[in-house]
């Protein structure tokens, strides 16, 4: 391991090192992008597509917009795109905007009904692209027109009831986004400072930009919907003139449809059981979840698991087991991905068609790998990087209580490592051979804080991810 940044206070030495998780964490990265919204609504009683705009921003922001844009996050997940009600009033999606109808929007949390709006256009591009003046630069954007999407209610937020921005499954149908772990940028949102990857969209599903990877592995739609197209489903209003939308836009129409893993090969070990899955992937679930009934066919006794993690939803957080699986295995087009000592959260969810699925392939399973979520071929893919990156910890503040001898040391990193510890040695010139661990974090996160007591201002400590 080797040492990468000293810090010195209150007379006690901490350096950070890294290495090589041989694991993955808990807890993966969000992935941003910065988005507006316009009028680009050209919906007539013959037309019920999404239509593809690049290239520029069309149409026109809706005279109640306080700001030209806000930040989203990037939902492969999400079965169309949902705005929270801070975002709906910030860029002017008032009562001329939304309609009487009504989505249900659920997840491992509940479920809550929001409103559904007419037509727009969304026009976005990664966070890394803003101008100087943090504005969108036409080159970079890409776009969807004629677009109904969910917008959270001003009910529901006085009630608790959240939703978070997010940019769902129909614009990867459209768009292939490379994702750059590699590649981190900081944006201000609300006052407090996000990480993001950069992401990089292209024109199309054979844009020749499109970069190669190496580990790739097939995709497929849940439900099935032949060609990945983005279609809404409206009804006359007989009594009071236009249209009622009944659903937002969705891949498939009516149907909805997700990502899935496609590989009949992905399998999750547990001692001797072995059983095949298929995962939805979701770029914005930090963690990867299995079913109660996945759980069961691999012995696990929930009982007794191995952690316990709350778990954020839209009607509130539920206290959830947690399991270390084996290994995860999945095949890919240079010889297969495999995952050991698994952090996994046990959940039921169900799926765009209503049945239980078996899981959710989360981003902390490609949190140490830039990839391409090719949704828009008419074979979809994703395909990962050979090459993984290091967890990079940085020490964000130590605290010391002299009353009890106790060393707090809050960290941070990206990509999160499966583990972090505090090492001590009393060697100065901290010798390898010297180094004890002092203080170990269980969990694989983004932040956390390890302490340890009883040292005195001669010990020296770094924090490692082993």
């Amino acid at each position: 391991m080797k040492a990468i940044r000293w810090v010195l206070v209150l007379g006690v030495a901490v350096s950070v090192a890294r290495g090589e998780a041989t694991a993955p964490p808990l807890e993966g990265p969000v992935t941003y992008v910065a988005f507006t919204i316009t009028d680009e609504g050209a919906f007539d009683e013959f037309d019920f597509s999404v239509s593809a705009l690049v290239g520029g921003i069309s149409g026109s922001t809706p005279t109640g917009a306080t700001a030209s844009l806000s930040y989203a996050i990037l939902d492969s997940g999400a079965a169309t795109h949902l705005v929270s009600y801070p975002d709906s009033a910030l860029l002017g999606l008032d009562s001329s905007f939304t309609t009487d109808s009504t989505l249900p929007v659920g997840g491992a949390g509940g479920t809550v009904d929001i409103g559904v709006s007419v037509p727009i256009g969304f026009f976005l591009h990664g966070v890394q692209d803003l101008n100087p003046s943090n504005g969108l630069q036409s080159a970079s954007i890409v776009g969807q027109g004629n677009f109904p999407c969910g917008v959270n209610t001003l009910a529901n937020f006085n009630n608790g009831s959240t939703i978070p921005t997010v940019i769902g499954a129909p614009l990867f149908a459209y768009y292939p986004v490379e994702i750059l772990n590699s590649q981190r940028v900081t944006f201000e949102q609300n006052g407090e400072t996000l990480s993001t990857a950069s992401a990089q969209f292209f024109s199309g599903p054979t844009d020749p930009a499109l970069p190669t990877y190496g580990h790739k592995f097939s995709l497929e739609l849940l439900p099935a919907a032949g060609a990945p197209t983005v279609s809404f489903f409206a009804l006359p209003d007989f009594v009071n003139g236009g249209y009622t939308f009944i659903f937002p836009a969705l891949i498939g129409g009516l149907a909805g449809s997700l990502y899935q893993t496609a590989s009949e090969n992905l399998q999750l070990h547990q001692g001797s059981n072995s059983i095949t899955v298929k995962l939805i992937v979701d770029t914005a679930a930090q963690a990867t979840l299995i079913s109660e009934t996945v759980a069961f066919d691999l012995g696990v006794n929930l009982s007794n698991p191995d952690f316990e993690v709350p778990l954020q939803g839209i009607s509130g957080t539920n206290v959830v087991p947690g399991i270390y699986l084996d290994s995860i295995t999945l095949p890919t087009s240079r010889g297969g991905l495999t995952w050991t000592n698994v952090p996994v959260v046990v959940v039921n969810i169900q799926g765009p068609d209503g049945t239980m699925v078996d899981g959710i392939f989360g981003s902390n399973l490609l949190a140490d790998r830039d990839y391409v979520f090719n949704g828009a071929d008419s074979f979809p893919y994703v395909e990962a990087s050979t090459n993984r990156i290091p967890p990079d910890p940085v020490i964000t503040e130590i605290r010391r209580n002299p009353s009890n001898d106790v060393i707090e040391v809050d960290w941070y990193t990206e990509p999160a490592a499966a583990q972090m510890q505090l090492e001590s040695s009393t060697d100065p010139a901290g010798a390898p051979a010297s180094w004890t661990c002092v203080s170990t974090g269980e969990l694989g996160t983004i932040r956390g804080t390890l302490s340890v007591t009883g040292s005195t201002d001669q010990t020296v400590f770094r924090l490692v991810a082993p």
